[in-house]
């Protein structure tokens, strides 16, 4: 990867670690979390401006939309906001792009325009695209869903062939038996709502 990767990854690395001292001192929980924002942004803006390698990714620590766009949290920043707060780092679409994170409720243009906003800030070029339709830019299929009520969002990926998610925080990877998304519920059994299709062009798309 080079020798300015890994100078970056420390400087990252180091960073985290001023603001977790900085955050035991003052205890301030929304400067800490928007800052640890910014700097997951960089991290991840680092690490799809470097080829992957041939790891299998790990996403213990991340949800079905970072699932959705093969970006896994990483470990080190889930476990140092994790001691520091005793609380989950969650973050909701929009937030890497400069959205405040999500509460109750949202619209489905909002999350539209939520994703939209991450995918530009990261640099990742998205395409609208039928659900049905072959990807004509290289990347991947991502689908967008939405409760009625506006309470909870889902995303599922295509990936060779078929479509997966990743089943909550924390949750196991599924698949769909189908490409019917009116079976897709959560653990309430309210069916989700399908609002869209985009293509994701990364770097390189994992297999």
């Amino acid at each position: 990867m080079g020798e300015e990767y890994f100078f970056k990854l420390k400087e990252i690395k180091d960073q985290l670690s001023i603001l977790s001292y900085n955050f035991q001192q003052d205890g301030n929980y929304t400067v800490y979390y928007g800052e640890i924002i910014k700097l997951l942004r960089c991290y991840f803006k680092l690490v799809l401006k470097y080829p992957h390698d041939n790891r299998q990714p790990d996403f213990q620590y991340s949800n079905c939309y970072f699932y959705a766009l093969d970006l896994p949290m990483p470990e080190l920043f889930a476990k140092t906001y994790a001691a520091d707060t005793q609380e989950e780092l969650c973050v909701s679409p929009g937030v890497l792009g400069g959205y405040l994170p999500l509460q109750d409720y949202v619209t489905k243009y909002e999350l539209i325009y939520r994703i939209s906003s991450d995918l530009i800030a990261l640099g990742i070029p998205s395409f609208k695209i039928k659900k049905d339709e072959e990807p004509s830019h290289m990347g991947y299929k991502m689908a967008v869903f939405l409760k009625e009520n506006g309470n909870d969002y889902h995303f599922i990926r295509e990936q060779d062939g078929n479509w997966v998610y990743l089943d909550g925080y924390k949750g196991q990877v599924e698949s769909l038996d189908e490409d019917d998304f009116s079976h897709l519920t959560d653990e309430s059994y309210i069916p989700f709502s399908y609002i869209r299709t985009l293509e994701i062009v990364k770097p390189k798309a994992r297999k």
